[in-house]
């Protein structure tokens, strides 16, 4: 006797269908994967051992790099196998972190919070400026309003300004340090070459002695000059106890307080020897 093969119930194949559970992915495999960098620079802000030198800032929104040369020594070659610190913050920059404190290296984004690693999906990386031009106008509109941007570039801007404030004291006070240099140059460069000049006098004084004689001839011809009289003159004319001057041009004869006082002494010896 021929065997059929039992026809199936189209009602019992769906219960069957049913019952049988449709694998699902995994939450993680849902959205897109956390790039390395994120979950490196997590890892190491939330390990404990690098307090020092990297963590966490007083309210977990952002985290602070406390050493740059540490950070650069230690950290960044044991993670991202480089120890350039300004592309690790060019890197930061690319996925929105901003630096929130002009006085440290204080970053924070959005998706970047103390024991919320999941965040970390959110952030996402910044389009390079090709892709930025190749976009449309909307979406470049949308990118010049974020607040984050425009918060750091205006204190992008305020740093800016501190500098150039800075640089122009600078260029004040090396010019006043300048100008006052030249002043002591100019000072000393007199001085030496005065004293050079008093030590070729004196040394010509000494290869020539007649020089002090001539010198003392002009000296007493200065004396005797009708200026020097004059000038002598009016001298005597402001001194108390003169009533009698003689007037300008009038010769005047020469009496000597020495020879005054000789006179009475010579009649006396003179008288002693008289018989």
């Amino acid at each position: 006797m021929p065997l059929h093969p039992k026809e199936s119930n189209p009602s019992e194949s769906n219960e069957l269908r049913e019952d049988v559970s449709v694998p699902q992915p995994l939450d993680c495999l849902l959205g897109a994967p956390v790039p390395p960098f994120l979950s490196k620079t997590f890892d190491f802000v939330d390990d404990s051992g690098l307090d020092p030198v990297v963590s966490w800032g007083s309210t977990g929104e952002s985290f602070v790099v406390w050493d740059p040369v540490e950070f650069a020594r230690l950290v960044l070659p044991r993670n991202f196998k480089h120890n350039n610190f300004s592309s690790f913050v060019r890197q930061l920059n690319t996925y929105g972190f901003r630096k929130i404190d002009a006085d440290r290296w204080e970053f924070a984004n959005e998706g970047f919070l103390r024991g919320k690693r999941h965040l970390l999906k959110n952030i996402q990386r910044r389009k390079s400026p090709q892709s930025q031009q190749a976009g449309s106008c909307s979406g470049s509109s949308n990118e010049a309003g974020n607040p984050a941007l425009e918060y750091e570039l205006e204190t992008l801007r305020k740093e800016r300004s501190l500098i150039q404030q800075e640089v122009v004291q600078l260029q004040q006070q090396q010019c006043g340090t300048a100008q006052h240099m030249k002043a002591v140059n100019d000072k000393l460069e007199a001085a030496e070459h005065r004293q050079k000049q008093m030590v070729s006098f004196l040394a010509k004084a000494f290869q020539k002695p007649e020089l002090f004689g001539r010198l003392q001839q002009k000296e007493q011809q200065h004396i005797a000059s009708p200026k020097t009289v004059r000038k002598f003159l009016k001298h005597q004319q402001h001194q108390p106890g003169k009533s009698e001057m003689p007037v300008e041009g009038e010769v005047v004869k020469y009496h000597s307080d020495l020879e005054n006082l000789a006179k009475p002494r010579l009649k006396s010896i003179c008288r002693r020897r008289d018989p």
